[in-house]
């Protein structure tokens, strides 16, 4: 029935009388779908405005007519067939004003990669238009176009995209430390270590580690016990420690990095930002940044540490710059050098000056052979006491200086002999460590309201103690044409007892005066320059002296009164000058040290003086 009425309905449509009304329904139909058209565009969802074109540059198969639960029903990833999953092309890509979430979604559904982007970054409206680039390309031109960041994880090869203050709160950017150790062959460590942090200036963090310091300039000699302790020092520095897992990072202004988790509660600006991205993209490998890089940003340089092992001559260096830590190599290897010893031969010599002899540098003597001194020719006078002069030792002083000693006119006071290092200080020492009284304190006594005394009067001596004698320190440089400089600092003390008088002193009810003892010092300070193996002989510290000589007839002196007549007093007045007797001997490595010592020794024995 129902087909006989449309039936009927067809052949009365088409009758004689419809043939107009068919003719204006075939001229209106256009104009209706058109209508219609238009329509159904304005009341679409916004969804549908987005346009997707996502043409893979390889064919991938059909999909099955009922699609299965991808989660029931594993199979395997196109990407995986294709080899390496970053290199998936993609012909073409284009977007317009559509979210993130759903760019990111369309890629890791044709590209079997997981991608995944913040909730606050998968909103952003992206509109991009791309031919013929990788997922990784794809990802980077987005995150670049659109101001976001991007990581990858190590492991999982998973993409994160998120915005520039997230990427802040969850990741650190720069390269992973590089930590080397380097062995020194001779003990430099700290020299080496102040020279990288001269050349580096703020960008290395130095720690010279435990230092022992047993001596302050190294002192050898001495006839006197002396006393000693050794104090441990420690130089430090702040440090920032890391934390956190790797993986590898591009940021949206670019540059690739290897992640480690850490806070950093500064904001990221974008010029920060593009200072970030310069020193990424210009490093190699992968890279790690660090809480203290992003706060120091604007600087754009990775610290360097250094630290100094000294009991095991180590240089520790840990960077992120491996440009800087090569350039360190080099140092370190050119710097680690053998330094170069003197061998020092000296006598400390005291030359009797009488009635018949005057001093060891006797002008007049000496001026027959043409001898010249420092700082003085044929026509000089005699010094005065106190005077720097020296000459070099030779046939003619020693043969005077063994005639005063057959005279009993010389008496050694000591020989040290001593290795020090280039440009490090030594010291000699020979006398005694005496105690001095250098003040006196006065106690009042206290008494009572009845006039008792509770506790008496009392005085107290402030003593000091100090070493008296002869000193002398040097300092020897060696130069490049074989000479040594000799910096050169002797002094002579003596102790004066009782020699300086005090104001008097109100004691209780009675005024005393007292005396403290007096040091008498004699110094003297130059610069020389002598050669390898030639004597230099340095004087003119006088010193003077009183003493008194009794003689009497046996028996008869020692009578009371009347021995007076039988005794004679002289006063004798003495002089001495100190003589100081350098011979250095250069040892320019370990294996010459035992032949110029076997040949310092021979001379030295065969010396009588």
């Amino acid at each position: 029935m129902k087909q006989h009425e449309m039936k009927f309905d067809f052949l009365h449509l088409f009758g004689p009388r419809r043939t107009p009304a068919l003719l204006a329904c075939a001229f209106l139909l256009p104009g209706i779908l058109h209508s219609a058209t238009l329509f159904a565009e304005e009341v679409a969802p916004a969804e549908k405005t987005a346009m997707t074109v996502i043409t893979p540059m390889e064919k991938s198969e059909a999909p099955p007519a009922a699609a299965e639960p991808v989660v029931n029903t594993p199979r395997k990833s196109r990407a995986n067939q294709r080899g390496d999953s970053q290199n998936f092309h993609i012909q073409k890509l284009e977007f317009k004003k559509a979210k993130l979430i759903d760019v990111m979604r369309t890629i890791s559904e044709i590209s079997d990669i997981n991608i995944v982007p913040t909730q606050e970054a998968g909103e952003k409206e992206v509109t991009i238009y791309l031919r013929n680039v990788t997922v990784h390309e794809a990802i980077d031109t987005i995150s670049r176009s659109n101001g976001l960041w991007y990581r990858q994880d190590k492991v999982s090869k998973a993409y994160r995209v998120m915005t520039a203050k997230e990427f802040q709160d969850d990741v650190v950017v720069f390269r992973d430390d590089v930590t080397q150790i380097f062995n020194l062959l001779h003990p430099n460590p700290v020299i080496v270590a102040q020279a990288i942090e001269d050349l580096y200036g703020s960008r290395v963090i130095l720690s010279l580690g435990v230092q022992a310091d047993d001596f302050n300039t190294g002192s050898a000699g001495g006839t006197s016990a002396r006393s000693g302790q050794s104090s441990l020092r420690r130089s430090t520095s702040s440090r920032s420690n890391r934390a956190g897992s790797g993986g590898s990072s591009r940021a949206g202004a670019g540059g690739r990095t290897q992640a480690s988790e850490l806070a950093v509660t500064e904001e990221l600006t974008p010029e920060r930002i593009a200072q970030l991205e310069k020193a990424i993209t210009a490093a190699d490998g992968s890279t790690v940044v660090s809480s203290d890089d992003l706060k120091s940003v604007s600087r754009t340089e990775q610290p360097i540490y250094v630290t100094v092992n000294r009991e095991h001559n180590l240089i520790i260096v840990r960077t992120s710059d491996a440009g800087v830590l090569r350039d360190i190599e080099r140092l370190i290897k050119e710097m680690d050098r053998p330094t170069t010893q003197v061998l020092l031969e000296m006598k400390i010599l005291e030359l009797t000056i009488g009635d018949s002899f005057n001093q060891l540098f006797n002008f007049e003597y000496l001026s027959g052979s043409g001898k010249e001194f420092f700082g003085l020719g044929n026509n000089a006078v005699p010094t005065q006491a106190g005077s720097f002069i020296y000459s070099f030792l030779d046939s003619q002083i020693s043969a005077r200086m063994e005639l005063l000693q057959k005279n009993n006119q010389i008496n050694t006071l000591s020989s040290p002999i001593l290795l020090a290092s280039n440009n490090r200080p030594a010291r000699v020492f020979v006398g005694e460590e005496r105690i001095l009284v250098t003040g006196v304190t006065v106690t009042d006594p206290v008494i009572s309201s009845v006039g008792t005394v509770i506790t008496p009067g009392r005085v107290t001596y402030e003593t000091e103690l100090r070493d008296i004698g002869n000193t002398l320190n040097i300092v020897p440089k060696i130069n490049a044409d074989g000479t040594v400089t000799l910096s050169i600092q002797q002094d002579v003390s003596s102790v004066l007892p009782g020699a300086i008088s005090l104001p008097p002193i109100s004691v209780g009810n009675t005024v005393q005066s007292f005396n403290i003892d007096s040091v008498k010092v004699a110094n003297i300070e130059g610069i020389v320059v002598a050669k390898d193996g030639l004597t230099v002989a340095i004087g003119g510290l006088i010193s003077s002296s009183s003493s008194y000589n009794e003689t009497k007839v046996p028996v008869l002196g020692d009578i009371p009164l009347l021995g007076e007549l039988f005794k004679k007093k002289d006063e004798i007045n003495t002089k001495s000058e100190m003589i100081l007797l350098i011979t250095p001997r250069i040892i320019k490595n370990p294996s010459d040290g035992e032949m110029v010592t076997a040949d310092t020794m021979d001379v030295v024995s065969d010396q009588a003086w």
